[in-house]
């Protein structure tokens, strides 16, 4: 994207970042900018960087590194493909966070406990829920986002300094808590040691001891090491969709269950919001996960693991 916006009047507007009583962040630019055929232009044009296709040899070579002993045993695969039942999805609305923002649709996840507390709404949410884990098939609304750019450090004129929320739908939400729900058990066990965000029972600051201990030993010992920090940029949205189906299934995740989970997050249309004005013409997420979708975060790590 260039990075001289400040050359035109639209962006004289004063980018304000601020909170809600939620910690929800909020983008206040000028309206005029959904309109604007050059912002948007920028942006397709940071998206486009990201839909390069992977190189095949790569991809066989990461797969590799996932041994027979790191895959999903045979016995386990059956469960992985069993639909979902109303408990489930009434007991997954229940406990879902009551402060989450709604999609589009404006229903929060109360209005949904609500809903599917008839028999009638319930049946229904059934049938939709199990046409998506056993057909791939999804309503419209959950291949649909809206994302808000949420202005990180430093300068504000390059796109790159934003991170992307995705606001969706708390149906479909609900739809993938279940099958992080669902994954959890039986990838847990096979991700790497190394990673510790987002899994249960493991607790990232784990990795702040470890270099604070050996940074004290190195300093006590006179060692010539040296520390690499190494920061992957946009990391979630470079995955791939064919890297990230490659690899699902050399951990044995289910053909059916790895079909259910990339048609849903590829192509997802996206929407921009700013400063509460969408834009009209949606643009395909063609690469990258959504940040804010509770299934991403397991995705993310099942992704990076062959690099560990």
């Amino acid at each position: 994207m260039c990075s001289q916006w400040t050359d035109h009047a639209i962006l004289t507007t004063t980018f304000q970042f601020s909170s809600s009583r939620q910690g929800i962040g909020l983008w206040r630019a000028n309206p005029q900018l959904a309109k604007n055929e050059y912002f948007l232009t920028g942006i397709r044009q940071v998206l486009d960087q990201f839909f390069q296709e992977p190189d095949s040899t790569s991809i066989s070579e990461l797969r590799n590194t996932i041994p027979a002993t790191g895959q999903i045993p045979e016995n386990s695969q059956p469960t992985l493909e069993t639909p979902f039942t109303i408990d489930d999805i009434l007991t997954r609305t229940q406990r879902s966070p009551t402060h989450s923002n709604p999609g589009t649709d404006g229903l929060p996840y109360k209005i949904l406990a609500v809903l599917l507390s008839h028999q009638q709404t319930a049946q229904l949410a059934h049938a939709v829920f199990k046409d998506a884990l056993t057909l791939g098939i999804f309503p419209d609304s959950w291949i649909t986002t809206c994302m808000c750019l949420l202005p990180k450090k430093g300068d504000l004129t390059d796109l790159r300094n934003f991170r992307p929320i995705s606001l969706i739908n708390c149906d479909g939400k609900i739809f993938t808590r279940l099958l992080n729900q669902l994954l959890m058990p039986h990838i847990q066990q096979l991700i790497s040691p190394q990673q510790l965000g987002f899994m249960p029972n493991r607790f990232i600051v784990e990795h702040g001891f470890t270099l604070q201990t050996t940074k004290l030993l190195a300093i006590t010992t006179h060692s010539s090491t040296i520390a690499l920090l190494l920061d992957k940029e946009k990391a979630y949205d470079r995955i791939h969709p064919e890297y990230l189906q490659h690899i699902m299934l050399q951990f044995r995740i289910p053909q059916s269950l790895t079909h259910c989970i990339i048609s849903l997050f590829f192509p997802t249309n996206i929407q921009i919001n700013i400063n509460g004005h969408i834009t009209t013409a949606p643009l395909p997420q063609e690469r990258g996960l959504r940040q804010g979708d509770p299934l991403s975060s397991l995705l993310f790590n099942i992704a990076f693991d062959p690099f560990l």
